[in-house]
């Protein structure tokens, strides 16, 4: 995909992001505040082309993407680490450069706009918007790897700022603005058409990331999105459905019946579906000696079976 200039000649522009345009910037750095978005927009679009770059130098490997949603997604910049750089982990190191971009669709900010102006809530149009995160982990000059400041003021947690900053390895550069509706939109669908290409069984997931990928990778059918409603008990229960001709089953099943959640014998975490000729006493004895994938199975037969 070749780089983008600047706004005015992006592929999808669209008259929402024309006229957000003319708005102020969100950046204090911005040159004219003025025409502020033009600026914020320009910065998108060299961020957007330095990601392109990144995607293709380390083999468009989507493991550094992660899709929330078809409107949010994370981009971690370099070589994927599954421990060190990974858009789901947490751990950081020096050079580690993260981006974030979230948009609302035009249509859900209109609605929205008319039902205000409807019962007199707020007035002015509300133009579809933006926002990129870029989170960088830069080293702390004045960290001290050798400095300790005592263990009475480690007990009382009793620090200046000045010992907090030479006992801080990292330093962490954030930066957060507003991009128009087209260009955010733009951003997130260049990634979802890649996981689409190269991952097409997670085409109606609601999330795609390593995780998945990892599933299809294992030869497993991939986790498309969860159900989360009470049972006959009136407890929620948050259960996952690899099929999404399945989901309303699912939710049908779990409202009609009683379900369990307990932990078998290798402690990993069970969502039972009981039948109505079973009480909760037995199954509790029964889960601790079943796999996950057992209890999965039978639960999906279960419901397919259900009328």
């Amino acid at each position: 995909m070749k780089n983008i200039k600047g706004f005015e000649e992006f592929a999808n522009e669209s008259i929402f992001g024309n006229v957000a345009r003319l708005g102020l910037g969100d950046r204090p750095n911005t040159k004219n505040k003025i025409a502020g978005r033009q600026d914020d927009d320009n910065c998108a679009v060299e961020i957007y082309n330095d990601m392109i770059k990144d995607f293709d130098k380390y083999g468009r490997d989507l493991k550094k993407v992660m899709m929330m949603s078809d409107t949010r997604m994370s981009y971690v910049f370099g070589e994927y680490d599954k421990i060190y750089n990974s858009p789901m982990t947490g751990n950081e190191r020096v050079g580690n450069k993260k981006v974030t971009i979230t948009y609302i669709p035009a249509e859900v900010l209109l609605k929205r706009n008319s039902l205000e102006k409807t019962f007199g809530v707020s007035s002015g149009l509300k133009l579809a918007k933006g926002r990129i995160e870029i989170t960088e982990i830069l080293e702390n000059p004045n960290y001290s790897p050798n400095y300790h400041p005592g263990f009475e003021k480690t007990m009382r947690r009793d620090f200046t700022d000045s010992e907090r900053n030479m006992m801080r390895m990292y330093d962490r550069k954030e930066e957060e603005f507003k991009i128009t509706y087209d260009l955010a939109k733009d951003f997130c669908d260049y990634f979802l058409k890649e996981y689409n290409k190269q991952y097409p069984q997670l085409k109606k997931a609601e999330h795609k990331n390593l995780w998945s990928i990892g599933e299809i990778e294992q030869g497993k059918k991939p986790n498309l999105g969860y159900v989360d409603v009470f049972d006959k008990n009136h407890n929620e229960i948050i259960y996952g459905y690899d099929d999404v001709k399945d989901k309303k089953k699912i939710e049908k099943y779990i409202k009609d019946h009683i379900c369990l959640k307990g932990k078998n014998d290798k402690g990993y975490p069970i969502t039972y579906f009981l039948s109505d000729d079973e009480t909760v006493e037995e199954v509790e004895k029964k889960i601790k000696t079943m796999s996950l994938e057992e209890v999965n199975k039978q639960n999906i037969e279960r419901v397919l079976s259900y009328k």
